[in-house]
């Protein structure tokens, strides 16, 4: 499965975002170039760096310049923070929103731990996991821990980019 995420939902579940991270989800196919235009636009501030009004202003015809721009902009950042979970969270995220509209969201998550490698920290939302704990894993039951993994996710990356 092959999700694509867009750039105003990225700025809207975290606008803590590096630029490094943000490239990452590019080069795997999880955003498009007009994407990453559309963080870098939501992101906008007035002390924000040439390069980063550049890469906001761009048009359709001149998304071939978003890589070059997106690496100038990850030169001035201290801590490449920790992509893979970025995108775990992003992508698990994407999917909670959604889940009311997919036919099987439990296998949309199942197809998605597949996609990365079978992380070891998502396996307990995989129905055909047994559970660690010996009890039955019922639909709720792993809702419930998706809902909670995802807070979880979503403070400890707020606070790792916050804190440097």
């Amino acid at each position: 499965m092959r999700l694509s995420i867009t750039g105003t939902f990225c700025y809207r579940e975290a606008p803590w975002l590096y630029w490094s991270e943000l490239f990452h989800g590019l080069e795997l196919g999880y955003l498009k170039q007009r994407d990453v235009v559309e963080f870098a636009l939501e992101k906008l501030t007035v002390n924000s760096s040439a390069d980063h009004y550049s890469l906001a202003s761009l048009d359709e015809s001149e998304y071939y310049e978003v890589s070059d721009l997106i690496c100038s902009l990850t030169k001035d950042e201290d801590d490449a923070g920790d992509a893979e979970k970025v995108w775990k969270y992003l992508l698990l995220l994407w999917l909670w929103k959604q889940k009311d509209s997919l036919l099987d969201p439990l296998g949309a998550v199942e197809e998605l731990y597949a996609d990365l490698g079978y992380p070891e920290d998502l396996s307990k939302l995989v129905r055909y996991m047994p559970p660690t704990n010996g009890s039955p894993g019922s639909k709720k039951r792993l809702m419930e821990y998706w809902n909670s993994l995802l807070e979880v996710y979503g403070v400890e990356l707020q606070r790792s980019h916050i804190a440097s």
